[in-house]
């Protein structure tokens, strides 16, 4: 028994460690972080968010915390007020035009919602926008691959061109 208690100790004390990096930069911690967006979050927000940049610095990746205030009891209206109000930081389109639901799901106490990135209505690879949230629709997470629309070109290959290439 005594055996038991000192592996629930051990466990219990553990140090957090740091991110696994995997060639990506660590998660910034909103209490500390020097960047203008990561204090733009945790102004509206508050403290207690682990705030994620994309790579390139220039919008946020990804988010978890205790949640934000209700954006609505229905999932996907939820998740669109939220992105559409925090857009900017995101790095996404202001009216979200080009964000197509994939996936809506609620059950019991929480819901979770998917957007596909599309440019003229056609999906971009691996492009999406993934929020969890509680059944009140307060934003618990988001993970974010969306791809910045100055980044995204249209194709200028004709079909030919394609089919041969």
């Amino acid at each position: 028994m005594n055996a038991v208690k000192s592996i629930l100790l051990v466990l219990c004390t553990a140090p957090i460690l740091p991110w696994p990096s995997h060639g990506q930069p660590a998660p910034q911690n909103s209490a500390s972080a020097a960047s203008p967006l990561i204090q733009a979050f945790v102004r509206k927000f508050g403290p207690g968010w682990t705030v994620r940049l994309a790579g390139d610095g220039t919008r946020i990746e990804s988010i978890v915390g205790l949640g934000t205030p209700p954006y609505g009891e229905k999932p996907e209206a939820a998740a669109r007020n939220f992105l559409r109000e925090n857009a900017q930081l995101f790095g996404l389109q202001s009216d979200l035009a080009d964000l197509r639901l994939l996936v809506q799901s609620s059950r019991g106490s929480s819901g979770h919602v998917e957007f596909q990135q599309t440019i003229n209505q056609l999906p971009i690879e691996n492009a999406r926008v993934q929020i969890n949230l509680s059944k009140d629709g307060r934003i618990l997470h988001v993970v974010s691959t969306y791809t910045p629309s100055k980044a995204v070109r249209e194709a200028t290959l004709t079909k030919e061109q394609a089919i041969e290439a």
